[in-house]
């Protein structure tokens, strides 16, 4: 029988034991979460970036995994993750490393998938200088902390960058000599209208401080202490930093344990956890479940119409395209669609053969994503009984001529000059489908929209290239935009505008000086690498060159790619080099590199071919 007094110890030890997991800081929250997150956070999501398995974590407001993607088949260099931030619906993510560059990612699929990217400030010469630890976005804005270079003698700087061209707008030297994680708060939530003052907060790794950055009227300030893990300093790096619009979340990192920290606008610990991730280096917080699938829409397609027997080279426009096998596009009956490839989550390439009875009219287009999700654009596209002709428009930079070439038997219809648009030598050339696009450098560097019937050439507009040094190389039309290849100290290739010749995007072109031709094929972006004598190819959201083939060219003929265009299924290139007739050619090329056929080009040996374009025009 048990007495008072032992009734009342094993009641004390009872309590004690119920006590102990609020005395004991982080252990009681066990690595599968925490078991009443309703005080931890806003009920949201942490999305975690880990260098130790390079990979996006995505855990619940309670700590408990949720999904975890691979970044391997974006940036394979462990070392390079830095950055996290959030948009809308999609997560960026920053590298260092052999990949520096700023990337949109669609995370609703298994494996992550590129939608945008961008260059890591500051771009000097062709060439990213310090390291981007930490972004932000401020819903109009990229944020990017670099932490600078001693080699270039580039100090600790924040950037802003516009994200519809890649520009950084401002740049503000940083008070600080570490800075890592940064993040956007922007107006208080709470009950009471209490939080963190609408702006950038930053981390310093060497004073493990919270920096605040007043981006209205450009200042900074401390704003408090980060939190210290019970390690203490010696151990800690002090990497990311997030917040939910109330409260702060601190990111550290040491070789013995990492810890999330929940923190006040004040600086107060609310709590902290330990977390099983063997080297987090930055984190955000949002409300949005990125792995929510959007279902597609299908908005137009480029050409808008074919002709019955004729073969067209199509782009669909639309919303949440997918990647993967199982993407298929239907016109209906009398026309295959022999080629379908994913370009981005808003374009889609489609190589259609139409047959010579297909039935004339309007046609519904309808996209299959391989999750087998399915969007129609209702009668987007025209079958026609109109028969159309191969040719081929090509300038010439020596004679300063525009010639069109029926490509059957190699004829020259008609040779124009120029010269009555633009005294400038005649190096690019696109078409639209309805309108050739000429691009003239030095000392106009412009770019004229041309009508052209028979000859007779009319400037109907023109832009200014975004550039007045160096020399205007290339230029091709893509999905609504033109994109101009400049060569300079660097090559730069700038995505415009056409009407108002806006620069909506630039990646650098491959190689260091020679590049020449400029065109799209099946979503990618080609160019030709001089020294190398190399074809290189990038995906233009990725902004990575890799070789596609070398530069094709007859045995016995010197590589000299001058220009080049994509004819739906091939390419057509110019080689020009020297003053042997042997040099200046014009060949069809297969998507492998292998030449179909080579023709002589127009006044061969005095010529120097540049701009090429392929068309299908009205037979009259």
């Amino acid at each position: 029988m048990k007495t008072l007094k032992s009734k009342q110890i094993s009641g004390a030890l009872v309590f004690l034991l119920m006590l102990l997991p609020a005395l004991s800081g982080c252990d009681p929250f066990q690595q599968d979460g925490i078991t009443s997150p309703d005080s931890i956070a806003k009920k949201g999501y942490f999305y975690l970036a880990d260098r130790g398995t390079n990979s996006l974590i995505m855990l619940d407001y309670g700590m408990h995994e949720l999904k975890s993607w691979s970044l391997n088949t974006i940036a394979p260099d462990t070392i390079a993750l830095q950055g996290i931030t959030f948009s809308g619906k999609n997560l960026w993510l920053s590298f260092s490393g052999n990949e520096k560059f700023i990337v949109q990612v669609d995370a609703s699929d298994n494996a992550l998938a590129i939608t945008h990217s961008i260059n890591v400030p500051p771009y000097v010469s062709g060439a990213t200088q310090g390291t981007v630890r930490g972004i932000a976005n401020d819903g109009s804005y990229m944020w990017a902390v670099n932490s600078g270079s001693s080699s270039k003698t580039l100090a600790p700087t924040l950037y802003k960058v516009q994200l519809s061209n890649d520009s950084v707008v401002a740049s503000y030297t940083l008070p600080v000599t570490a800075p890592r994680g940064i993040s956007y708060a922007s107006i208080p939530t709470d009950a009471y209208g209490k939080g963190p003052a609408a702006g950038l907060y930053f981390l310093d790794n060497d004073t493990k401080n919270v920096y605040y950055f007043n981006n209205s009227v450009p200042s900074f300030s401390l704003s408090f202490a980060a939190p210290i893990p019970p390690a203490g300093t010696t151990y800690d790096q002090t990497l990311g930093i997030t917040n939910d619009g109330t409260d702060f979340y601190t990111l550290s990192y040491s070789d013995l344990a990492s810890y999330l920290f929940k923190t006040s606008y004040l600086g107060e610990v609310g709590f902290s956890y330990k977390l099983p991730y063997k080297y987090p280096v930055s984190v955000v917080w949002s409300n949005y479940d990125v792995r929510t699938i959007i279902p597609p829409t299908v908005t137009g397609i480029s050409p808008t119409s074919g002709a019955q027997g004729k073969s067209v080279s199509a782009y669909i426009s639309g919303t949440g395209f997918k990647t993967g096998s199982g993407l298929t596009v239907n016109l209906g009956s009398g026309i295959t669609v022999d080629t379908a490839y994913y370009v981005s989550t808003t374009s889609i390439y489609a190589h259609l053969v139409i047959d010579t009875n297909a039935v004339l009219g309007k046609r519904n287009i309808v996209v299959t994503n391989p999750n087998g999700d399915v969007a129609t654009g209702d009668s987007l596209f025209t079958v026609t009984a109109v028969p159309v002709t191969d040719y081929l428009f090509l300038t010439d930079d020596n004679d300063k001529m525009l010639r069109q070439i029926r490509i059957s038997d190699n004829t020259v219809l008609y040779a124009t000059l120029t010269t009555g648009i633009a005294a400038g030598p005649p190096r690019g050339l696109a078409y639209d489908g309805t309108n050739l696009y000429l691009g003239c450098s030095s000392p106009t560097y412009k770019i004229y929209k041309i009508s052209y019937t028979k000859g007779v050439l009319t400037a109907t507009d023109s832009i200014s290239c975004p550039f007045s040094a160096g020399t205007l190389q290339g230029l091709t039309y893509y999905n609504g935009a033109l994109w101009v290849l400049q060569t300079n100290t660097a090559g730069m290739i700038y995505k415009l505008n056409p009407s108002t010749g806006a620069v909506l995007d630039s990646i650098v072109a491959p190689g260091t000086t020679g590049a020449r031709g400029l065109c799209f094929a099946n979503g990618l972006l080609y160019c030709n690498e001089s020294v190398g004598k190399t074809i290189q190819s990038c995906d233009p959201t990725v902004k990575l060159w890799s070789s596609a083939f070398a530069e094709p060219v007859p045995s016995g003929v010197t590589a000299s790619t001058t220009g080049m265009c994509f004819a739906g299924t091939n390419f057509w290139m110019a080689n020009s080099g020297g003053t042997s007739t042997a040099y200046d050619i014009l060949m069809e090329v297969s998507v492998s590199g292998s030449i179909i056929r080579s023709l002589s080009a127009p006044n061969a040996g005095a010529a120097k071919p540049w701009g090429i374009v392929y068309c299908q025009l009205k037979d009259n």
